[in-house]
């Protein structure tokens, strides 16, 4: 644990992004529940000497509040 909240690994997916119109009511209401939450963290691709080239952030990233696992359970 750091702090109050245990510490949780998800081995699957880091984050959801919606590209699909059919898809957002999905991620809303998973929003609503608070079971996800955007997420700005910086994703690229670390290369040999420490050479670090972030990738674009195209469109929101939400990561799951306690993993991904709760939503195929919602």
């Amino acid at each position: 644990m750091i702090g109050p909240q245990p510490l949780i690994f998800g081995h699957a997916a880091q984050f959801i992004t919606v590209n699909d119109y059919r898809f957002h009511p999905s991620v809303n209401g998973w929003l609503e529940r608070g079971l996800v939450r955007p997420w700005g963290g910086m994703i690229g691709e670390l290369e040999v000497g420490d050479q670090f080239t972030p990738f674009p952030f195209l469109r929101p990233r939400y990561i799951g509040v306690n993993g991904l696992h709760p939503l195929a359970n919602s």
